[in-house]
């Protein structure tokens, strides 16, 4: 036996531990779902989110709570009609009374993915799993006829809430911001990567990362700025009059996807809220903040390529 498969033979045993539940024994329930919440535990928490469908007299209430979205808060509203039949019609495909239970982890797992499932149903009886690194049988498939069910009802909560914070705006200065434009697809294949702030915020407050091969914001070049300079030479009131100009705040969250399209990506940030968009499919508007932001950003190159550093 070679060291290697003695070693291997040697492992502790990787299965996870814990109870597998009622299983196939469980009895269907036919009573209909009241309440129905799923969570999933990313290994690091950022895509962490939590999902709830409350039911009474056919209708639905859903809630959304996404770590990705902290600064959107639990979203509420409505289902569409007919998705308290659907719910039902879900749990019964699944048989997820199988699962009640099911309380398993695995402890030589340091990174990974959980979740956690709580099932009311209207004779009062209920199911409860939970899982670490570690999934009942058929978990799988569930998983994507679940987020198939709910995703055109939570997009909706999402673009609602989207709109809300764009209407609140933002105020204050503008003290950051963060512009990547890169592609080709009709505007050449000119690269651009800003990072620019005010009043603290970074301690260099200047990155400049530009390859221009059109020549036609800067002359021919690779331009690349990492330093400190005074507030005054970064051009932050000029970028918040073009943020203005083009309403970037209608922008908020905005992410977009085409075949073919320029990759953007803009974060402005100032002392009372922001603006993030990004994609590939564009914005109304961004062709013009485009060209006077890169306008702005070739100034500001001119201004502190020339500082000391």
């Amino acid at each position: 036996m070679t060291l290697f498969s003695s070693l291997f033979k040697r492992r502790p045993d990787l299965k996870p531990e814990g109870p597998d539940g009622e299983g196939d024994k469980a009895k269907d329930n036919v009573s209909g779902v009241a309440y129905f919440s799923y969570s999933y535990r990313g290994s690091i928490g950022g895509n962490s989110y939590t999902r709830t469908a409350a039911v009474e007299d056919g209708k639905v209430v859903l809630t959304l709570d996404k770590m990705e979205k902290r600064d959107y808060g639990k979203m509420e509203g409505e289902a569409s009609p007919g998705f308290a039949a659907a719910l039902d019609e879900l749990c019964k495909k699944h048989r997820l009374v199988r699962w009640n239970g099911f309380d398993k982890f695995n402890r030589h797992v340091l990174d990974g993915s959980g979740f956690g499932l709580h099932i009311k149903f209207n004779d009062g009886k209920e199911v409860e799993a939970d899982g670490s690194n570690a999934f009942p049988n058929g978990y799988r498939d569930f998983a994507e006829d679940m987020h198939a069910l709910f995703k055109p009802e939570e997009d909706k909560l999402l673009e609602k809430k989207r709109l809300e914070l764009a209407a609140e705006g933002v105020s204050g200065k503008l003290n950051f911001v963060m512009i990547n434009i890169a592609g080709n697809h009709g505007y050449g294949d000119d690269r651009y990567f800003a990072l620019l702030s005010v009043g603290g915020v970074r301690s260099t407050n200047c990155e400049l990362r530009i390859k221009s091969y059109s020549g036609k914001y800067l002359p021919e070049g690779e331009y690349n700025v990492y330093k400190n300079v005074p507030d005054e030479m970064i051009g932050m009131e000029e970028l918040a009059a073009i943020a203005e100009k083009y309403k970037i705040i209608d922008w908020y969250d905005y992410y977009a996807h085409e075949d073919g399209g320029e990759y953007f990506q803009i974060s402005f940030s100032y002392e009372k809220g922001h603006i993030n968009a990004s994609g590939t499919k564009h914005p109304e508007n961004y062709d013009g903040f485009r060209h006077d932001v890169l306008t702005v950003i070739a100034d500001i190159t001119k201004r502190v390529n020339d500082f000391p550093d």
